[in-house]
């Protein structure tokens, strides 16, 4: 699978965790740089989104993007559908 270039991710500044690390709730992974359309669909996608889990916390959520660091975790993770 080609690595992702960009992402998005969903935390939640307000409520660290107990070693003062902010929470990722969500990752999404681009191939090109994100646009405004594409934040916006996100965020409307959370809101809505029951299955995701996130729709109740989204006043505590601010999406942001992610960090090489954030990529490279990503990246490294085995994707592939399991049957």
């Amino acid at each position: 699978m080609e690595k992702f270039t960009h992402g998005i991710i969903a935390i939640t500044p307000d409520k660290p965790n107990e070693d003062g690390s902010i929470p990722v709730v969500h990752f999404v992974g681009y191939w090109d740089e994100p646009q405004e359309a594409d934040i916006l669909g996100l965020h409307e996608e959370l809101s809505t989104d029951k299955e995701l889990g996130l729709t109740e916390m989204m006043d505590d959520i601010e999406l942001v993007p992610a960090s090489q660091d954030v990529l490279d975790h990503f990246n490294s993770l085995n994707f592939h559908d399991h049957d």
